[in-house]
């Protein structure tokens, strides 16, 4: 349950300022009464936190070094680090904080191979 008011937090705080974001949750779990549950919420937050910190804004995945360049036109990703994963076969992945674009070769053959058996 803590999980889920802290990522309602997380997402009202992209949306509005983080105090008015607090206040609204603060407000929501008092009237529950749930508010026993603000210091494993405050864990996770500052378990997330020092997770994004460890990981990179964006990382761009490729079969091999020499679909660099046409992976990195596609996904836009100039500067992001570049990461050799033969698994993906061919094309790219591009991971953006926790969003992953998957245009991978091998995606594609999953994706037939599950429509080929449905």
């Amino acid at each position: 349950m803590p999980h889920n008011y802290t990522h309602a937090l997380m997402h009202i705080a992209h949306t509005t300022e983080p105090k008015r974001a607090v206040s609204l949750l603060t407000d929501a779990l008092r009237a529950r009464g749930r508010l026993k549950l603000l210091p494993k919420m405050k864990a996770l937050l500052v378990r997330e936190s020092l997770r994004a910190e460890r990981q990179p804004a964006a990382e761009l995945f490729v079969a091999v070094e020499s679909g660099e360049k046409s992976a990195r036109a596609a996904s836009g990703l100039q500067d992001a680090p570049l990461i050799i994963d033969p698994t993906i076969v061919g094309g790219y992945q591009a991971r953006v904080g926790d969003t992953m674009t998957d245009a991978s070769f091998k995606k594609q053959l999953q994706d037939l191979y599950n429509r080929a058996t449905a």
